[in-house]
């Protein structure tokens, strides 16, 4: 009976041509099935039965076995996944791109409706191709192969972003990253349009939404980790607050981790390259897992809670807008340089990106001259993609500079030279900003600053040295030293 029913599964019909394929290089692997407690045991058996009844699965056979690993749910009832890393390290990759995480900012401009939209059974919409024994995950009560993609498989991200190119391709107030659906529009008449749209294509290539986790027709939207509206793209509150209630890691590996939660909303953030170079130092020669308690101070100490305001106080960054002239205001300090990328509207700037890296031991000795040239040639490569062909105007407070594209090759040094030959392609003047006026550049590249935890009176400073000892003991002792 189950058989016939499995067959029947598996002659469900497909609207799409897209197949998951595994090519590898190597023999098979093979793992050793792991043993389940009671209850794991009949919650594994239900999903796999389950999983059979849809076609999904099948009994399998073969030399190709991967152990069964199970994931606790937020709800009731655990998640089925093989465990694939054996099998990963011999497939052979696939250079299909995935969207860049921040690329969902260039559809909005303009933009107050918004829509997101989350699938149900993603991968499971994609059925596997003739290698089906190599998904074979082995358990305490046998052998399954699955008929449509698994998760956990290399390559499997890009097989699911192909097909949902293929499948929203055309439709421009779409943007998709994997399985996350983000629909902008400007007005009502629009948003029903694009849902039009995007609804008959889901249903011509046979996908399905859930409701639960989806938002139709709201002025705010979370969104691949950012809180979305027409005002422009922050963090989402949900999980600052989550970082922001960390404790001081006690290990390495805690250490990267947070830095890493850190990082990912770092375009958001001023003078990130100041605020975590203290923690970085302590990561350095450390290795993978580093189990090493972190040997905290005062100064890192205090970078730690400094992080944390940073992101607490993150910059609103606006949408890009393709028609408007963008600003570049670079400055650099004696251990970083800095830059932010702003838009011109209405006579007003709009921040869209901030970047800042600290110098190298080399970079550090360079001049005033060359470190300033540096943050430009930097800032220009780091926001490259949105300055290409477009109206760009550069600011610095280092006013010689806004002669270098003026001046004869032969006075510059190489060093100099190529990096003039790249900024001239990008732009042909570079305009002065005193140093004041270049507020947020220039906090940006400041590293390291010396600043006093508190105000001090010249009273309170002659009372210190009245009670300093060794000062004291200078001043009685027998010395040709005169001390005014």
């Amino acid at each position: 009976m189950k058989v016939r029913e499995t067959r029947q599964a598996e002659k469900k019909k497909v609207q799409h041509h897209v197949r998951h394929q595994i090519l590898t290089k190597g023999p098979p692997v093979a793992d050793r099935p792991r043993r389940l407690s009671p209850g794991r045991r009949k919650c594994a058996q239900q999903e796999i039965d389950k999983w059979i009844q849809t076609g999904d699965c099948r009994p399998g056979k073969g030399q190709w076995t991967s152990a069964m690993h199970l994931v606790k749910k937020k709800s009731e009832g655990y998640r089925i996944c093989g465990d694939y890393r054996r099998l990963n390290k011999i497939t052979i990759p696939d250079r299909y791109p995935i969207p860049h995480l921040q690329d969902f900012a260039h559809k909005l401009q303009d933009c107050a409706i918004f829509i997101t939209l989350d699938l149900t059974r993603t991968y499971h919409q994609i059925p596997m191709a003739e290698d089906k024994e190599k998904t074979a995950i082995i358990t305490p009560f046998g052998l399954y192969e699955y008929n449509s993609m698994p998760f956990g498989l290399r390559n499997a991200a890009q097989t699911f972003q192909r097909f949902m190119d293929v499948t929203l391709r055309g439709i421009d107030a779409c943007y998709c990253y994997i399985d996350d659906i983000l629909i902008a529009s400007r007005t009502i008449e629009e948003h029903k349009q694009h849902l039009r749209e995007v609804f008959q294509r889901l249903k011509e290539y046979g996908l399905t939404i859930n409701l639960e986790k989806s938002t139709f027709g709201q002025k705010e939207v979370q969104y691949l980790g950012c809180i979305i509206s027409k005002d422009g793209t922050r963090p989402c509150k949900k999980r600052v607050d989550a970082i922001l209630q960390l404790q001081k890691p006690k290990t390495i590996e805690e250490l990267r981790r947070f830095l890493g939660m850190i990082n990912f909303y770092r375009r958001f953030l001023p003078a990130a390259a100041d605020t975590q170079s203290s923690l970085h130092a302590l990561t350095r020669d450390s290795k993978k897992k580093d189990k090493r308690p972190v040997p905290w101070n005062e100064a890192t100490s205090q970078a730690f809670e400094d992080c944390k305001n940073k992101l607490a106080n993150a910059a609103l960054l606006a949408h890009p807008a393709e028609n408007l002239p963008v600003i570049i205001s670079t400055d650099a300090s004696n251990f970083a340089i800095g830059a932010v990328l702003e838009q011109e509207c209405d006579g007003r700037r709009q921040p869209l990106e901030f970047f800042s890296r600290k110098l190298n031991k080399a970079q550090v000795n360079y001049s005033a001259y060359d470190r300033e040239l540096l943050a430009i040639y930097e800032a220009i490569k780091f926001f490259r993609y949105m300055v290409e062909g477009r109206n760009l105007t550069i600011y610095t407070d280092q006013k010689p500079l806004t002669y270098a594209l003026q001046q004869k090759l032969e006075k510059a040094s190489p060093r100099q030279q190529r990096q003039l030959s790249f900024i001239s392609q990008f732009v042909t003047q570079i305009e002065h900003v005193p140093g004041k006026n270049n507020v947020v550049a220039d906090t940006l590249s400041r590293v390291n600053a010396i600043e006093m935890p508190t105000n001090v009176s010249t009273e309170e400073l002659a009372e210190e040295q009245r009670r300093d000892e060794e000062l004291i003991r200078i001043l009685n002792s027998q010395t040709s030293l005169n001390m005014k």
